[in-house]
């Protein structure tokens, strides 16, 4: 599991980084910079955790109702969330939304238009909540039928900034998962799993699942398996040593932090009571 709460994407401008690491993340006049980079994000296939929830937060301290502008840009923050289910983001993400969002919804009576608007958007965080469970309990065969099966996951997905690289983040991220499993996350452990259950797992069909094998380094199809660090004999040292670092740093403790200096807080806080 990687802290990606510290990480910085090579990715982020000069700018945001400027507005992550200063008195402006908490300006509600940034929002509309931090959801073009949320856009940048889905098109250039990456995540900044950091910057997805300053704009949550912003959306927090914000007087402003919800609107189709902020319902677009929540939805693909937790799709993003999503395509690394491996992590936690999508729980922190989940965590600054309002409190309401995870209610059920069918108690619901006499509602106003208004009222019905925010209805739809917790119809909306539920479903992509029942995805992640799924996820994050191992049952993508589930997953997938779900996905495929249900017309209203599928427009929550596909009607998405993410639409053209969801499928593959999410079956990328569910073979990596599973050669933890199989491997201990190790390249020296040689194993096998059904070559039946793994195509479940990636939802692809016989001809797609064999070329999908075959661009993954270390394994290969071998009747109905498909074995898993076949020649690990011929991994050297050094691949060993660089797994070993990554079992590590899988459990480290996740230690986050605004890199915002007391000056500024003090500033801060000064100017509130001024007013």
């Amino acid at each position: 599991m990687d802290n990606t709460l510290v990480s910085v994407p090579v990715q982020r401008p000069s700018d945001i980084n400027d507005i992550l690491n200063s008195l402006k993340r908490y300006d509600v006049s940034v929002i509309k910079d931090l959801e073009d980079y949320l856009k940048v994000q889905c098109e250039q296939n990456f995540s900044d955790v950091n910057a997805n929830l300053a704009l949550l937060k912003l959306y927090e301290l914000s007087s402003e109702s919800l609107n189709d502008e902020r319902e677009e840009a929540t939805i693909n923050i937790l799709l993003l969330g999503l395509c690394n289910f491996y992590n936690i983001d999508f729980e922190l993400y989940l965590h600054l939304l309002p409190v309401y969002v995870l209610a059920d919804v069918t108690k619901f009576k006499d509602l106003s238009s208004e009222d019905s608007s925010i209805i739809q958007f917790c119809s909306y965080v539920n479903k992509l909540k029942e995805l992640y469970v799924l996820l994050t309990s191992a049952k993508f065969t589930k997953f997938w039928s779900l996905l495929k099966t249900d017309d209203s996951y599928q427009d929550l997905v596909y009607d998405s900034y993410l639409a053209d690289s969801f499928d593959s983040n999410i079956r990328n991220l569910i073979f990596n998962v599973v050669y933890k499993g199989y491997s201990n996350n190790n390249s020296q452990i040689k194993s096998k799993i059904s070559s039946q259950l793994l195509q479940s797992y990636l939802n692809l069909n016989e001809a797609d699942f064999g070329k999908f094998i075959e661009s993954k380094k270390f394994f290969k199809i071998n009747g109905d398996h498909v074995l898993i660090n076949h020649d690990a004999h011929l991994i050297k040292n050094d691949d060993e040593e660089e797994q070993k670092h990554v079992s590590t740093n899988a459990h480290n403790s996740i230690i986050s932090s605004e890199n915002i200096k007391f000056e500024q807080l003090s500033r801060l806080i000064k100017e509130s009571l001024e007013k």
